[in-house]
């Protein structure tokens, strides 16, 4: 076989260079040294997905906690003037919506606490 061609005398594929030699051993070390061989992939993968729906889930809790804040701010300002109106059936519209103002802001704390556990949960169950 000709030497000048730069081919191997076991095959007729090129001969590789050093720098593709170092990349091969690098990557030969990683795949028996650095990783662990009963990795399974797609565990791996699942924990990072799971990790991402967990931390979206909290996002959207967030979001939807302002949301409300906004929207009861208003709502409360809006009662209260008619609490403060010198119209009675005003007063007793504003009182009552005071009322189902009040059982809202009692409902949303256990609304997103079972989001935060179940976002938890989803975290643990992929470990």
């Amino acid at each position: 076989m000709n030497t000048d061609q730069n081919t191997s005398s076991t095959s007729n594929l090129p001969a590789i260079s050093p720098g593709l030699a170092q990349v091969q051993e690098a990557v030969q070390f990683t795949n028996e040294q650095v990783l662990q061989p009963d990795v399974k992939p797609m565990g791996a993968t699942a924990k990072v997905v799971a990790d991402q729906a967990a931390a979206m889930m909290l996002q959207d809790v967030r979001s939807y906690l302002q949301s409300n804040e906004q929207v009861l701010t208003i709502a409360t300002a809006k009662a209260i003037a008619m609490i403060m109106s010198q119209n009675p059936q005003e007063q007793q519209a504003g009182t009552k919506a005071l009322e189902a103002i009040a059982q809202v802001q009692t409902s949303l704390p256990v609304f997103a606490s079972a989001i935060t556990t179940t976002a938890v949960e989803i975290t643990t169950s992929f470990n």
